[in-house]
């Protein structure tokens, strides 16, 4: 097993359930809270510890509830997500596909975690819309700006 290294997406120490904040802005703190390897698999497991990709589960979300992440696909798919977020803000020189063998994210996800004049132009289309980020990602105007976005190359 790679050496352990401190998560790169949580403090472990802050006592809460990542999946609790995340999908129920739950910051309470858990008496039991079980550790995640967001990738999984064997060598991917390994890459996660090496990596820093994993959170601090309570046993419903890791385990034993209806999002579970070992029992809801919808989850561990957001946790994937989040974890190439978390990678390829820490880790901007490595490729995380090449590491990971897949890329979780939509170009306008990625677009909105790197550009910031895209991130401001999604905001601001969320806020007069009354919509959340998911959902403006993948409307096809902000595709569209995107696009605009690339070819100028300033981000």
């Amino acid at each position: 097993m790679a050496k352990k290294i401190k998560s790169i997406m949580q403090n472990k120490d802050i006592g809460q359930c990542y999946l609790c904040r995340l999908l129920h802005n739950d910051y309470s703190i858990k008496p039991v809270r079980e550790e995640h390897h967001i990738m999984g698999g064997t060598a991917n497991r390994r890459l996660s510890e090496k990596y820093g990709l994993k959170v601090y589960l309570d046993p419903d979300h890791h385990r034993n509830g209806p999002e579970a992440v070992h029992k809801n696909a919808e989850v561990a798919e957001l946790l994937h997500k989040e974890a190439q977020k978390a990678f390829e803000r820490t880790y901007s020189d490595l490729d995380f596909q090449k590491i990971f063998g897949k890329n979780y994210l939509t170009e306008n996800e990625r677009a909105y975690e790197r550009n910031g004049r895209f991130r401001l132009y999604v905001d601001r289309y969320c806020e007069s819309r009354g919509i959340a980020v998911e959902e403006a990602l993948r409307h096809d105007l902000v595709d569209s700006v995107r696009r605009e976005y690339e070819g100028k190359n300033d981000g």
